[in-house]
């Protein structure tokens, strides 16, 4: 469900508003990969002369052992004494799972409610000078419950947990534009900042091996704990961009941004990066264009972005956690993870060039854009293997370098 809404305030205030729900249920998604609990991998691993029916069982419980009687009536001998409402395994294999118990009886379903929220507000100053603020917010919590059923060949005793996730962005931005042009020359400017903030939460019951007999319910689990997580994280940023324009066929851009990551260590966590770039339509520059070239354009680019994606909250900082306890007294606590935190983090930086021609012939009915691109990326962020003596495995380290470059062609 959406509601949109455009608003003409006066003659020189706009305002604009978007407002987003939905609900997403989910029953039984699918387990991918490998086992267990997915079903399409065990009918891969049965024998193509083997009737997949079968290993229906118990039709009331699909891929459960049936009853005692229902064993006599089709045949059927258990050969690892399973108890009927157990799970028909299909062989020794304790890994490869009744196709019929993962579909039906092993669950794994979810319900998701999101909102989805955007407004921004324009002010002209002057028919050349303006000013804009924008909004969005994205937020939505997820309840996911996975059961693995009691009499599971590779859990016997069976489990279930029941996790909420709630998570919240908000972006908000600012920004005074300029756009004019003077005789044949234009000017497209702007500046501006950003602030995001974004919350993570998540809360977990577990419970494993159940009291009464097939009863899934997390109240019933002989043993049971619960895990909550939350996270923070943020962005400020600062941006400009000026758009030179000569004529209507020559133009010049420039642009640069700076970033401050609340990830990384507030002495060293932030990042400019520029980019600058050129194009000339020379079909309209040049008279004398033969008939049959409708457009062209030459343009080049080079440009630079930092980023931290592949670093979360807290991660560069020392975090513990608490021992579990033995006859109410504790056994103190630990260091959070494998991975030795590493205060020095910085982003890394993706410097690109591009440059191509963009064509267009017969009035637009042939088209012909070409590209070369050389992209290097350094000081990407990677886990380098330490010694296991130091208590950890690895540490996170600016040293990764990835370099791509390639020519790309498009033809309409």
């Amino acid at each position: 469900v959406s509601l949109t809404t455009n608003s003409k305030i006066g003659k020189r205030l706009i305002l604009n508003s978007k407002v987003m729900y939905s609900n997403e249920k989910t029953k039984n998604r699918p387990r991918l990969s490998d086992s267990p609990n997915n079903g399409i991998l065990s009918v891969y691993y049965t024998p193509n002369d083997v009737d997949i029916r079968s290993y229906l069982g118990d039709p009331n419980k699909p891929g459960a052992v049936p009853s005692l009687d229902m064993q006599a009536q089709q045949g059927i001998q258990i050969f690892d004494k399973k108890a009927p409402g157990e799970e028909f395994q299909m062989s020794t294999n304790l890994w490869q799972q009744n196709p019929y118990w993962a579909a039906h009886q092993v669950k794994n379903s979810d319900v998701r409610d999101r909102v989805i929220a955007s407004g921004d507000l324009r002010y002209n100053i002057t028919d050349f000078l303006y000013a804009t603020g924008q909004v969005g917010m994205d937020w939505y919590t997820l309840k996911n419950s996975q059961l693995s059923p009691q009499g599971s060949g590779h859990d016997r005793g069976g489990g279930m947990s029941e996790n909420e996730y709630r998570t919240r962005e908000i972006n908000i931005q600012y920004m005074l534009g300029f756009n004019k042009t003077f005789n044949k020359l234009g000017v497209n400017a702007f500046i501006g900042g950003q602030q995001m903030r974004r919350n993570n939460e998540r809360i977990s019951a577990n419970g494993t091996g159940f009291n009464l007999p097939f009863l899934a319910a997390i109240n019933n689990a002989r043993q049971r704990n619960f895990t909550y997580e939350y996270g923070k994280s943020g962005i400020n940023s600062l941006f400009g961009s000026v758009e030179l324009s000569y004529n209507n066929y020559l133009f010049v851009t420039g642009t640069a941004r700076q970033d401050w990551f609340s990830v990384l260590n507030p002495d060293d966590n932030g990042i400019l990066y520029p980019s600058i770039g050129g194009s000339f339509v020379f079909s309209d520059a040049f008279a004398g264009i033969p008939d049959w070239l409708s457009y062209g354009k030459a343009r080049i680019t080079w440009a630079q972005v930092g980023n931290v994606s592949s670093v979360g909250p807290y991660q560069t900082l020392f975090t513990y956690g608490a021992g579990n306890s033995h006859l109410s007294r504790p056994l103190g606590g630990f260091t959070s993870g494998d991975n030795l935190p590493n205060a020095n983090l910085k982003p890394f930086t993706s410097t690109e060039l591009e440059f191509g021609f963009e064509l267009r012939f017969f009035n637009d009915r042939l088209g012909l854009d070409i590209t070369y691109y050389d992209q290097k990326t350094t000081d990407d962020i990677l886990n380098a293997n330490i010694s296991h003596a130091s208590g950890f495995r690895t540490t996170s380290v600016n040293l990764g370098e990835i370099g791509n470059k390639g020519i790309e062609f498009l033809l309409t």
